[in-house]
């Protein structure tokens, strides 16, 4: 099943995105240059792309596969870690859940509002390095 959902995962981005299993039966994709107009096209695509591919066990026994999809986006402005993406991706997905399975939902918009966390990042100060 992990395989047929991978498979199905890469036959549906692009050759530059990242395609990665995270955890169980969790994948995550990371789609550089794309804007966020096109990120529920790119979602909406994945998930019927795994809903169309049933996973064959036996000659007499296909399962369906269905998906939900969570996602984030990052704005380039703001310096983000990859855990704040998939916390904020994950709230996503238990809103996809939580509405009936087998759908995508995605942040409204990119994220204006900056965490405390983000802020750290951004704006506090590292101690130079001997090669810097």
């Amino acid at each position: 099943m992990i395989r047929a959902v991978a498979l199905a995962l890469i036959d549906s981005v692009r050759p530059m995105d990242l395609v990665a299993r995270i955890g169980g039966e969790e994948f995550a994709i990371i789609l550089p240059n794309c804007g966020s107009a096109f990120g529920q096209t790119v979602a909406e695509r994945v998930r019927r792309r795994i809903e169309s591919t049933p996973v064959q066990v036996s000659p007499m026994l296909q399962i369906p596969v269905t998906a939900s999809v969570g996602g984030a986006f990052a704005p380039q402005w703001v310096r983000c870690t990859p855990g704040l993406w998939l916390e904020r991706a994950d709230q996503q997905l238990y809103r996809a859940k939580a509405q009936g399975r087998n759908l995508v939902q995605l942040e409204p918009a990119a994220i204006s509002v900056v965490s405390n966390e983000e802020k750290r990042l951004l704006f506090d100060t590292f101690p130079m390095t001997d090669h810097e």
